[in-house]
């Protein structure tokens, strides 16, 4: 039993294929500032520790490799227990950019070092789970993972096999309010210059007027989608956004980065933590710890009667 490449071999050639090199580091290392890996673009290493086991160093190894294939900018990418289980669905600051991030290089580490179709080509032939994570040296929530998936099926085509006709775009062309924008949404959507200060009450069309002002950034006026920032106040808002960008742009909408204020403002906080004096990965207070501090220090707060 095995794949064409064993974990770590795969790896090696990755890595030497971006021209970045490997270097063990203890625990303590300033150079891994309390993660387990850490990718140095400006030094083209990857720092990792030397006493984590095999199995999980692979994962992390491959996780960071996930940055470098996926996510080409330059700040340098950590990498601790807290990123390899991020969970978009169970997120309780909001879907943010951060998150997005560390979820696409769990998925890509999990794919890399064990495509679902071979682990299930495995399974097939006899191997369970645990055997196929002690063969290849894996975790084995990797593979329960990766034996979970399944082939997405496309439906049918309702027309004979034809491509059925676009909706109509929800960006018009020039002079041209797009369905569903009265004119001063499209006033807001369609405005040629910026800074831009839209007052706007509740129920008035706001995520569709953004919506629409996105397209028409990325349709018209041909800004890549990496340039463009979506701030929404509720994270229902920004998932709504996002569905309807992807409806009519499926290619730009995973490259836009939309989230709510709050879990931006983590992400800057967790990505620049240095310039903020906070430790690595801050941590985030819950609602009840809030207001428990909130209790302790309102005392000291001047306030008139």
């Amino acid at each position: 039993m095995g794949l064409s490449a064993s974990p770590d071999d795969a790896l090696k050639a990755a890595f030497d294929d971006a021209e970045l090199r490997l270097r063990p580091r203890k625990p303590g290392d300033a150079l891994l500032s309390g993660a387990h890996a850490v990718l140095d673009r400006e030094a083209e290493t990857v720092w990792y520790r030397d006493d984590v086991p095999g199995a999980e160093r692979r994962l992390i190894l491959a996780h960071e490799l996930g940055h470098v294939r996926l996510h080409h900018h330059d700040d340098d990418c950590r990498c601790d227990d807290g990123d390899l289980e991020e969970d978009p669905s169970a997120l309780a600051a909001g879907y943010g950019p951060r998150q997005r991030r560390e979820a696409e290089a769990n998925v890509f580490a999990r794919e890399f070092l064990l495509p679902a179709e071979d682990a299930q080509k495995l399974f097939a032939k006899g191997a369970d789970a645990p055997s196929i994570a002690k063969d290849l040296g894996l975790p084995l929530s990797l593979v329960y993972s990766q034996l979970s998936q399944r082939a997405a099926k496309m439906p049918p085509s309702p027309n004979n096999g034809e491509p059925s006709p676009k909706s109509p775009p929800i960006i018009g062309g020039q002079g041209v309010i797009a369905p569903g924008l009265d004119p001063s949404q499209a006033a807001a959507a369609y405005a040629e210059m910026g800074p831009l200060l839209v007052g706007a009450g509740p129920g008035t069309g706001k995520t569709r007027t953004l919506t629409a002002r996105v397209l028409h950034l990325l349709n018209e006026k041909r800004v890549a989608p990496e340039n463009i920032l979506c701030l929404t106040f509720s994270r229902k808002a920004a998932d709504e956004m996002r569905e309807r960008i992807a409806a009519e742009a499926p290619d730009a909408a995973a490259r836009l980065a939309i989230s709510t204020f709050h879990a931006f403002g983590l992400d800057l906080l967790r990505r620049r933590w240095r310039e903020a004096g906070l430790p690595p990965r801050p941590v985030l207070l819950t609602e009840a710890e809030g207001l428990a501090l909130l209790e302790k220090r309102v005392g000291r707060v001047e306030l008139d009667a």
